[in-house]
């Protein structure tokens, strides 16, 4: 990950929409600073489900845990492997 992403936050609401922030370190001058993206659970809650219909994209990450503070997730990478994130809440 590169270091002008590792500031980032995402900010998930209730409404099912979530803020992904650039943070502080933008990665390129003309990056938006944030934007909203759509948030749901899968039928069984076993997934998170996040897309932007807009820009054509939407992913299926699988839940590896979630609470009241965490949240960690692994996506399979389209070029092959697999990437786990974890968010902690501030």
């Amino acid at each position: 990950m590169p270091d002008c992403a590792k500031d980032d936050y995402y900010k998930y609401s209730t409404n099912n929409k979530a803020e992904l922030n650039a943070g502080a370190f933008k990665c390129s001058s003309s990056q938006a600073q944030s934007y909203v993206i759509n948030w749901n659970f899968s039928s069984d809650e076993t997934k998170l489900v996040t897309s932007d219909p807009s820009a054509g994209w939407s992913v299926n990450s699988e839940i590896l845990e979630l609470t009241a503070s965490t949240l960690r997730l692994k996506n399979n990478q389209s070029g092959g492997g697999t990437q786990e994130l974890t968010f902690t809440a501030f």
